[in-house]
């Protein structure tokens, strides 16, 4: 289960603070830090990072998540983020802090610099991915610990994107909103 704890809206950002529940019966791998990727391919990981988007609906989605690689693109190596284990009856907490304008930030597509500012925004959903280790097939390498960074892991992408679940929770930001250009 996903609860929003707290929501500071700044004129350079939103911060969300969160903290999630382990209700079921099973160990959770839930998705937990994003990183930047440099030109040179270093990456740095950022637990605030989220990604943004739109959903076909309109809906806007920030959060922590494994984003399949769109039909059509091609993508050298997957991106996937950290995870983080959550033995049964657990919590635990996280923030994602997003700039404002809220500008689409995806692993794989692009948004124009000079894409307009909409309407503001005082609706959107926070979402974090998660794996639940009961769906995981017998010996399927499904997770695994990510070298040299203590504690998090890494799933297989194949398996991830068949076996992600998601918990969302609304947010609702104080009037006027922040800028968008999503």
């Amino acid at each position: 289960m996903l609860t929003v704890t707290s929501v500071a809206t700044g004129t350079a950002d939103i911060t969300i603070d969160y903290r999630i529940d382990n209700p079921r019966a099973s160990d959770l791998y839930v998705f937990a830090v994003l990183f930047h990727t440099a030109r040179n391919g270093t990456q740095s990981d950022d637990p605030a990072l989220a990604y943004v988007g739109k959903t076909s609906a309109g809906q806007i989605v920030i959060g922590k998540f494994l984003v399949t690689v769109p039909e059509g693109h091609k993508a050298a190596v997957a991106e996937s983020p950290y995870l983080v284990t959550l033995a049964p009856g657990q919590s635990v907490a996280g923030q994602v802090v997003v700039p404002v304008p809220l500008t689409l930030r995806h692993p794989y597509l692009q948004s124009p610099a000079d894409a307009p500012v909409a309407e503001s925004v005082e609706h959107l959903t926070l979402r974090v991915g998660f794996l639940d280790a009961a769906m995981f097939p017998p010996n399927a390498a499904v997770v695994s610990p990510a070298k040299g960074r203590g504690g998090l892991f890494k799933c297989d992408y194949g398996f991830g994107s068949e076996l992600q679940a998601f918990f969302d929770a609304p947010v609702d930001l104080a009037p006027p909103g922040v800028p968008s250009r999503l």
